[in-house]
């Protein structure tokens, strides 16, 4: 009985020491698991920002650079630090992660729409890349920018931040942003009272689309060139008119033209002097509007949330109507320009717009064909339309005899934008029945093909 006793006492003690060890195991473990997690949660970045103005007077949107708006959206990357933006760099997955922000102001509060941007637990920093407005279509971190259409202004108001060095212990993350493109401003007065209420304005032969990249907050404008129509706002208690078109950098305005049409019927067209946009600048021209022409009272440039940088050069401008009837107000009148040289009403000859070397002008000749390169020069006609250069150019004359090359005027036909109607009108691969047709072009004198000839062509009459 006793050594039966005993046997089972020592299972008992066997089992108990091993129970013993199992649960020691076990709550060994369980501590070791517990120690190894951080003793706080993770920080979460918060992200604000400021659009400093001191040209308060030509503000009045964001995208002249005042206030946020409520809803406004941001993409933000967060990348390992001292990194550039590539797929390997980005901290934790947080690729274009959209914040909003919630209240109207010059401070942007933005909140994360879904997860919150998180630190990490260690001391390891992270940079942050910021953009608006914000976007899905993204393609290797570029996304297209077209400023084609400009209503409302504030879609294609670009603006690029980054921020750098920041970890859990610095989470405040402020981002300044600055606006990656350009504007062009153009404020018209009148001392004569004439009226500048209805007026139209366009901004011709533009470049108007671009690629924006996130990684290095660069543009790359494309070749499309169109007609841009600004924002207009007009003063009726001071008669005064301000148009402002928000256009690409490295734009230069003498490539382009501004065309003013009063509800009088009257059309002022102006060139620029060569002047070329950069990004954050605005380029301001004010003009005086009379009967008889047009007073530019002084341009200037406004540079880093716009501060004005004056150019004093006045400059004289003389109007365009839109037919050599004179003054719509009075049909007795008649108006001086109808007697100019180069009016849609009174066009250059092909020697005369030889012999003016510049300028937007109206010329007309006779189509003989395009021309192409032979030897050293670019001024050899041809006439065979299944050639490749049938459709770049067309070449004008004033005779249909003449073969000089000094005597004749190629004009670009702009092929890299197939879908301008002058591409589609005037190409002779297309139309070589307009081969010995008289035309009347409106575009822009200039070094063309080895001499003078025309380029950005925005009108043309089959005649």
């Amino acid at each position: 009985m006793f050594t039966i006793k005993s046997k089972t006492n020592l299972k008992t003690v066997t089992k108990s020491v091993l129970t013993t060890l199992i649960v020691f195991s076990l709550t060994s473990c369980e501590s070791e698991e517990v120690s190894s997690r951080p003793v706080e949660n993770n920080k979460a970045a918060t992200f604000t920002s400021t659009i400093s103005n001191p040209l308060k007077e030509l503000s009045h949107t964001r995208a002249a650079g005042t206030t946020w708006h409520a809803g406004d959206q941001i993409g933000i990357y967060a990348i390992e630090s001292l990194q550039e933006l590539s797929d390997e760099s980005i901290y934790n997955n947080y690729s274009n992660h959209k914040y909003i922000n919630q209240a109207a102001g010059e401070v942007a509060n933005f909140n994360a729409v879904g997860d919150e941007i998180l630190f990490p637990h260690t001391d390891q920093k992270i940079d942050f890349i910021a953009y608006y407005p914000y976007t899905t279509d993204i393609t290797n971190f570029t996304f297209p920018v077209d400023v084609s259409v400009q209503e409302p202004q504030s879609n294609i108001d670009i603006m690029y931040a980054t921020a750098k060095g920041h970890s859990s212990e610095n989470p405040n993350v402020e981002l300044k942003f600055s606006h990656m493109l350009s504007q062009l401003q153009l404020k018209l007065t009148s001392n004569e009272e004439v009226s500048l209420q209805d007026a139209l304005v366009t901004i011709k032969n533009a470049h108007t689309n671009a690629i924006f990249n996130i990684a290095d907050g660069t543009i790359t404008t494309d070749t499309i060139i169109k007609t841009v129509t600004p924002i207009i706002v007009f003063n009726s208690e001071i008669n005064e008119l301000t148009a402002k078109a928000i256009l690409l950098p490295g734009q230069d305005l003498s490539n382009i033209n501004i065309e003013v049409q009063l509800n009088n019927g009257y059309i002022y067209n102006w060139t620029p002097t060569q002047y070329t946009l950069t990004p954050q600048t605005t380029r301001v021209y004010k003009f005086n509007i009379t009967k008889e022409d047009v007073e530019l009272i002084h341009s200037g440039s406004t540079i880093n949330d716009w501060e004005l940088d004056t150019d004093e050069t006045v400059h004289n401008l003389k109007p365009t109507p839109n037919d050599s009837s004179g003054n719509p107000e009075d049909p007795d009148s008649t108006d001086p320009e109808a007697t100019d040289k180069g009016t849609e009403a009174n066009p250059y000859t092909v020697s005369e717009a030889i012999a003016a070397t510049s300028g937007y002008a109206w010329v007309e000749g006779y189509i003989l064909g395009y021309a192409t390169k032979e030897g050293t020069t670019d001024r050899v006609i041809n006439t065979d339309p299944n050639q490749p250069n049938s459709e770049t150019n067309i070449v004008l004359t004033d005779d249909i005899t003449v073969t000089d090359p000094e005597l004749i005027f190629p004009v670009d036909l702009n092929s890299s934008n197939p879908e301008s109607a002058h591409f589609n009108a005037l190409n002779l691969r297309d139309n070589d029945h307009l081969i010995g047709q008289k035309v009347k072009i409106y575009c822009k004198i200039n070094h063309y093909r080895g001499g003078v000839g025309g380029i950005d062509i925005s009108d043309y009459s089959i005649i």
